[in-house]
């Protein structure tokens, strides 16, 4: 309140007075001096509490008063982005702090992983038992978890410090996902999965122009996650929309669907879902979006009304 009441009074006491002493000289026309002005100044201030002079002074008091909510709006904004500018700072501090953790962790984790994977290959030549083969299964299931949490983690560090550079190519979207999908043969018949491509993606005639390694990234996460938690079906569907020159690759499948929390927090590193979901959330996401926005694109997420989920992938299919 200091800066519209100091407005008030400024215009009162300052601002009418002054205005009047200036009308009162283009009216009395004499040598002007200190002395001069300051007598009338004075006199001024007393005639502004006349019965005939009051609604003007206060007229004055009133635009002071505008001046001084002015000035304390503005002084309100330049502390409002000092507060934004430091609070930005530090999130870009915490951001390479969760970056160089990544890569530090990565890089860690990859030496002694190393000797394990050579340890299980050894244990694997070996004759055991059928409870021992079923530990050593066990163990190098969780060896190659952890080596992709690895990759991953790395793969995340170099997208987000711009050290990646993109190898883009037109790549056709159905040889791709066919190629892909291949390596997942075993347990798509283990779980009796069933694949369906929409008859437009079947034509063979949707492609993106990306980088093929990290869009087959993309695909391998979606893919991996989509066999884990669907119950029979997965569908795949890809058009080029030519309004938004962009090609949409969609994955669904009949699965519970995403909480309204993964939806939101999925794609944050350590975003702090109270909810978590092995191979979906957390680092895969992470990665995803970055890859799709290095390429001046994005991905979605959704659940739908029949209880399944749906990743759609946006990806540019001509030459930025």
């Amino acid at each position: 309140m200091i800066y519209p009441l100091t407005g008030l009074l400024i215009g009162y006491f300052l601002l009418h007075p002054l205005i009047m002493v200036i009308y009162w000289f283009e009216f009395n026309l004499s040598d002007v001096s200190v002395d001069l002005i300051g007598d009338v100044f004075i006199n001024r201030v007393k005639h502004s509490f006349s019965p005939d002079m009051l609604p003007m002074s206060l007229i004055f008091a009133f635009v002071g008063g505008l001046f001084g909510i002015v000035f304390l709006l503005y002084s309100r904004v330049l502390k409002l982005r000092k507060k934004l500018h430091d609070q930005n700072k530090q999130f870009i501090e915490l951001d390479n702090i969760k970056s160089n953790f990544l890569h530090l962790i990565s890089h860690e984790i990859r030496t002694p992983l190393n000797g394990i994977i050579g340890f299980v290959e050894i244990l694997k030549k070996k004759s055991v038992t059928g409870e021992q083969g079923h530990i050593i299964d066990m163990l190098e299931a969780s060896v190659i978890r952890l080596e992709n949490v690895s990759c991953t983690a790395l793969k995340i560090t170099e997208l987000r410090s711009g050290v990646v550079c993109l190898k883009k190519a037109e790549i056709n979207v159905l040889e791709e996902l066919r190629s892909r999908i291949y390596k997942y043969n075993k347990k798509i018949i283990q779980r009796q999965i069933l694949i369906r491509f929409s008859p437009g993606l079947y034509k063979g005639q949707t492609f993106v122009y990306a980088d093929a390694c990290l869009f087959g990234t993309c695909v391998d996460h979606i893919i991996e996650s989509a066999l884990q938690f669907c119950e029979k079906n997965i569908t795949i569907d890809g058009w080029e929309d030519s309004t938004a020159l962009c090609t949409i690759l969609e994955i669904s499948y009949d699965w519970k669907g995403f909480h309204r929390l993964l939806e939101k927090n999925s794609f944050n590193l350590f975003g702090g879902s109270a909810i978590q979901s092995d191979n979906f959330t957390g680092l895969s996401f992470s990665l995803i979006k970055l890859i799709c926005e290095a390429h001046e694109g994005k991905i979605e997420i959704h659940s739908s009304t029949d209880g399944g989920a749906s990743v759609k992938l946006y990806f540019p299919f001509l030459e930025n």
